[in-house]
């Protein structure tokens, strides 16, 4: 899907989430090297984090008392 949306959209970023490790990932060709991936189980403050590494934004400051809502969809 990655690889279509980029057809159309060069220079889209792609944020890989896996369970899998990012050797066994990269080895059947699922990812290059250059792509963000994200180990399950993970935390929303690690999905925060890693989104924010992508789009090259610095580290959001913490609100004390805030929290995240995050909705997955399969």
């Amino acid at each position: 899907m990655a690889e279509r949306v980029a057809l159309q959209r060069p220079g889209t970023k792609t944020l890989y989430i896996s369970g899998y490790t990012a050797d066994a990932i990269v080895h059947h060709g699922v990812a290059d090297m250059s792509s963000v991936l994200l180990h399950k189980p993970f935390t929303s403050e690690a999905l925060s984090f890693k989104v924010r590494e992508l789009l090259g934004e610095p580290e959001a400051p913490r609100a004390q008392g805030a929290s995240t809502a995050l909705a997955a969809a399969g």
